[in-house]
Formats: structure tokens, C-alpha cells, sequence
């Protein structure tokens, strides 16, 4: 797409669109979720609930929703941890290690993976009609950076490509101490900056003109710019956030968490209650006479400054001590009676505290298509999905997205740093997910193998719960992957090894030590050496050993093994 000068001209006059304007109003929303910045802004009064002062007071001890969000979006985190995926570089080996060296660091010292994880997958929730913009230095050095859409004027888009952008003016004072709007305007052919100031007929107007000697080829052949949503709004054309669905919802959570939030201060704490005790100043009365004047006869009354004028003590200290006569013979004894404390119901607590748990797992069921159960005596602290597959399947959506953004960056640091305008790599995330806990992985294997299902399939969940244990530690991954093709007959028990006619003694004895033979390995053993190696060795290890005696237990085999 080419834009003329007078269509800038007039886009600029024009101002922002009303898209983007719309676009920044959700995507400070939608921050607010996620941030927890300008929440209260939100935290609209009670009418005929609250005063000014209740709404004050509200709004300094609440509590943003920034938490619920991490909770209910952690899910995402998935979609940068699956197996399966693949990168298509199409070029030699010569040029990928050229491209790859390249995007090791797009941007703040991260990879193009990485920086799509730690920077636009909260960017893609909050501002799905921002960009990720590829720029080019004077020096030719290639950087990447995501723009929010209230910093954007204008852009002419197509799905998630951008045909032609106007950044919003950058105001600066001129030598001449005139002040100026610039405007840097990219389309597939050129990169151009464009002025508005003061018009010079002696008018009050501004006028707008491109800046002379500021213009320069668009290198790329397009505009390097990618919009980040994939929510389409079904009445305008933009994108709705990942959590749009959520979002009146969201707003009457924080609303509720903060409501009891200042019943609990309010209302959460003993109260403390005694009878009342006679004032020994004033006797009970609650006034102290006073001579006007020494000798004078006239006599005046006053508070009692040590009750203030109730008649009776005031509790000024939890150190203060009441002292309660000894009764009389045949008095009742008012000890029991005379002081005491009244507790605060938790009745209304819990119910404020079920309805804020209900809303929360209301928010994942309607983003996830399923509900969490937490971890209860027999669950994991990290909880399980009651159902997996809406979440593999809107997993697989998200993926799709960030793939696209991933091949985008790629393919435009490789044109620029092999000069191929028409190159073209193909990247696809992995939608092999771990979403089960290690823990009801384990279980489903263990009930598998106690079925006697395929081998293959006790291999693909061995491999699973493998994944799932160590995500977070790629050498224990690798590890505990080399030794599970080493070991022999990994779906069987060593006893049941042992009782099988068919398997021979050098098998049987692999089987029987395998665990024996592990722990002599280190780190390095396990990680530097290859299958075969280590299958050698482990032969070597059992030629001094010997076939154990059974008598059928399980036990003896096992622990002979571990001789």
C-alpha cells in the first residue's frame, strides 16, 4: 500500500481513529486486570451504600484483581513449554547459522521466543491492537519493540498485517521557538516524516508538510509491523482481548473483594464490653463542683475530666485493670458478669469469601471451557482440569498466534541480514501440552500398566509424565529420556521380568541392576555420553554379577538390584 502525501496530510488532520480510540479505552481495562495499575479508577461508589469517606477508605485498603488474572491465565505459560513444534529456516546451513545468530537477541537480550514470553504475551492480553514493530538504525542494526495503540495515529490493516501506519506526533520546540508535531509515516515503499506547525500567512491554521531530506526507502518492501490479536470483534475492526469475555465480570469482583475486604477491618475485631463502674472522682454524676472564687460560698459544676462526664470509668488501656468487690454473704457474685468481649460473626465472611471463589473459578470456566479442581488430601497443591481439551484446543488457537509472530520477526531480521526480500521461514509452536500434574499422570500410568494396555502407550505417558515432572530443569528432562531407553523392559516389574521363560539371563540381569548400575553414573555420565555407550556399560557392570535367588517376592529382587 502507497500513501499519497495529501492522504497523509488529511489522515493527520483527521487525528486519531475512532478504532484506536476505542482500541487504548480497552486496553487500559484490561491493564487494570492484569497490573492491578488505575484500579480504582474503576471502583465506582455505592450509591445509597457508601459516603465519601466509606468510599476513601474503601479505595486505599483494596485490592486489585492482579492476582486472580495470574492465576486464571497461567494456563498460557503452556503454549511456550509444548513439544512438537519446528522451525523451516528453507535456507543452507551456512545461512540459518547466519539467521540464527541474528535474532539470538531482538530485543532487551532475549531471543525471539523468549521475548515473546516475557514481554507480548502480556502485551497481547491487555492490547491486542498493539504491534510488534521491527525498526532499522542509521548503523543498520535491527531491533524490536511492541507499541501500544494509543501510541499510534493511524494504520490501515488486514487481518494482522498492516499495509501502512502514521505513529502519533512527537511535540518539539524549534530554535526558532516555534513548536512542531512530527509524524513518521511507513508504507511499503518509503519511511517519511511529516510536520504540523503554525501556518505562516499570518492565520491561526497549522499546516502540515512532509520534512525534506527525511525521507528514505522502506528497506523491508513492506511495512515491518504486526498487529498481536486474534480476537476479531464481530461490529468494528479491531481485536477484543484474550479475557474480554470476562471483563464486566472481572469489574464485579473488584468490586466484592473490596467490599470485604473493609468488613473485615470494620467489623472483624472483638469487642470489648464491661458494666458500668461508678466514677471515683465524680462519684457518678458525671459534673465536679468547684469554689468560684476561695472563700467566696459560690460554687460552680464542670465535667469530670476523668470520665469526660459519663458517670462512670473509661477503659483508656488494654493494661487497665477493673477491680471487682469480694460479695457479701448471700450477694450474687457479678464477676462473670461484669466484662466480656463479643465476637464478629465469620458467617458473613465465609459467604463473601465463597462468592469471591465461585466468581474466580466462574472467570476460568468461561476462558478455559473447564473448571479447576484444587488440590484437596489426595491432589497436588497445584490443583487438575476437570476437563483438558477445551484448554488444549484454545491452547492451540493462542499457539497458532505467537507462532505467526515468531516467523514474522524472523523472516524480517532474515531478509535484512541476508538481503533476500522474498525470504520466507515457516515456524510452528508445539501443541504437545503438559497440562495434567505430574501426579495424575503417574496415576493414569500406573492404572494403565496395571491394565496391561500397549507398550507404545505406556510410552507416550511415560514420556508425558517425564515432561510434566521437569518442565523447569532441561538436564534432569534429557536424562531421565536416555535412561528410559536404556532400561530394559521399562513396562514390566523386575519380578515379572524375572519370571518370564522368554527373556534371557542377560536381560533379566540388565533389568534386575539397572537401578544398582544408575546410581554409580553422574550427571556428566548420563548427559554427555550416548544410548549405546551407556547400554555397554551397564553390560559391563552385570558380568560381575550374579542371577539372585528367588522365592517369588518382589522385595529380595528389588533389593539385589540395588546391590
Amino acid at each position: 500500500m502507497k500513501l499519497s502525501n495529501s492522504e497523509v496530510e488529511n489522515l493527520i488532520y483527521a487525528g486519531v481513529s475512532e478504532e484506536l480510540k476505542l482500541a487504548s479505552k480497552l486496553a487500559k481495562e484490561m491493564n487494570m486486570h492484569i497490573t492491578g495499575e488505575g484500579a480504582k479508577e474503576y471502583l465506582e461508589g455505592l450509591d445509597q451504600y457508601e459516603n465519601s469517606n466509606q468510599k476513601i477508605l474503601r479505595e486505599k485498603i483494596m485490592k486489585s484483581n492482579k492476582s486472580v488474572f495470574s492465576f486464571i491465565l497461567r494456563p498460557l505459560d503452556k503454549i511456550f513449554s509444548a513439544k512438537g513444534g519446528a522451525i523451516n529456516y528453507n535456507l543452507n546451513d551456512s545461512s540459518i547459522a547466519i539467521v540464527k545468530a541474528a535474532v539470538n537477541e531482538v530485543a532487551d537480550g532475549l531471543n525471539i521466543k523468549r521475548y515473546l514470553k516475557k514481554v507480548v504475551l502480556k502485551k497481547y492480553i491487555i492490547d491486542p491492537n498493539g504491534i510488534i514493530f521491527i525498526d532499522l538504525d542509521d548503523q543498520g542494526k535491527l531491533d524490536t519493540s511492541f507499541v501500544d495503540s494509543k501510541e499510534i495515529l493511524w494504520y490501515k490493516n488486514q487481518g494482522n498485517k498492516i499495509g501502512a501506519i502514521i505513529f502519533k506526533g512527537e511535540v518539539k520546540k524549534g530554535a526558532d521557538d516555534v513548536t512542531r508535531t512530527y509524524f513518521r509515516v511507513i508504507d511499503d515503499e518509503l519511511d517519511r516524516i511529516f510536520v504540523k506547525e503554525p501556518s505562516n500567512d499570518g492565520s491561526k491554521g497549522e499546516k502540515i508538510r512532509e520534512v525534506v531530506g527525511d525521507r528514505l526507502d522502506n528497506f523491508f518492501g513492506y511495512v515491518p509491523a504486526m498487529v498481536v490479536g486474534d480476537v476479531k470483534n464481530p461490529n468494528k475492526n479491531l481485536f477484543d482481548s484474550f479475557i474480554s469475555d470476562v471483563n464486566e465480570e472481572a469489574k464485579d469482583l473488584l468490586h466484592d473483594v473490596s467490599i470485604n475486604k473493609i468488613h473485615k477491618i470494620s467489623q472483624g475485631f472483638a469487642k470489648y464490653w464491661q458494666r458500668p463502674e461508678a466514677c471515683t472522682k465524680c462519684h457518678g454524676e458525671g459534673v465536679v463542683k468547684y469554689e468560684e472564687e476561695a472563700g467566696s460560698d459560690v460554687w460552680l459544676e464542670a465535667d469530670c475530666t476523668s470520665c469526660g462526664g459519663a458517670g462512670y470509668k473509661q477503659k483508656v488501656s488494654p493494661s487497665d485493670v477493673m477491680i471487682v468487690p469480694i460479695p457479701e454473704k448471700d450477694e450474687v457474685d457479678p464477676a462473670p458478669n461484669v466484662a466480656g468481649y463479643v465476637n464478629p460473626s465469620i458467617e458473613i465472611w465465609k459467604k463473601y469469601d465463597d462468592n469471591i471463589r465461585d466468581t474466580r473459578n466462574y472467570l476460568f470456566q468461561v476462558l478455559w471451557g473447564t473448571t479447576f479442581e484444587q488440590g484437596g488430601k489426595n491432589e497436588t497443591a497445584t490443583g487438575r482440569f476437570i476437563d483438558t481439551q477445551p484448554v488444549q484446543d484454545r491452547l492451540r488457537d493462542v499457539s497458532h498466534t505467537f507462532s505467526l509472530m515468531h516467523q514474522f520477526i524472523l523472516n524480517c531480521y532474515g531478509s535484512i541480514t541476508l538481503n533476500k526480500s522474498d525470504y520466507n521461514a515457516f515456524v510452528s509452536y508445539g501443541t504437545r501440552y503438559v497440562i495434567e500434574s505430574p501426579d495424575e499422570i503417574l496415576k493414569v500410568l500406573m492404572e494403565a500398566s496395571r491394565e496391561k494396555v500397549s507398550d507404545l502407550i505406556l510410552q507416550d505417558m511415560r514420556s508425558k509424565y517425564f515432561y510434566a515432572e521437569y518442565q523447569n530443569d532441561e538436564v534432569e528432562l534429557a536424562k531421565k529420556k536416555k535412561l528410559s531407553k536404556i532400561e530394559p523392559f521399562p513396562n514390566m516389574s523386575v519380578s515379572e521380568v524375572v519370571a518370564t521363560e522368554l527373556i534371557g539371563d542377560e536381560e533379566k540381569l540388565m533389568k534386575i541392576y539397572f537401578i544398582g548400575w544408575h546410581g554409580t553414573l553422574s550427571d556428566a555420565d548420563i548427559v554427555l555420553k550416548d544410548e549405546k555407550r551407556l547400554e555397554q556399560e551397564l553390560k559391563l557392570y552385570i558380568k560381575t554379577k550374579s542371577k539372585p535367588k528367588t522365592d517369588g517376592k518382589t522385595e529380595e529382587i528389588q533389593n539385589n538390584g540395588m546391590a
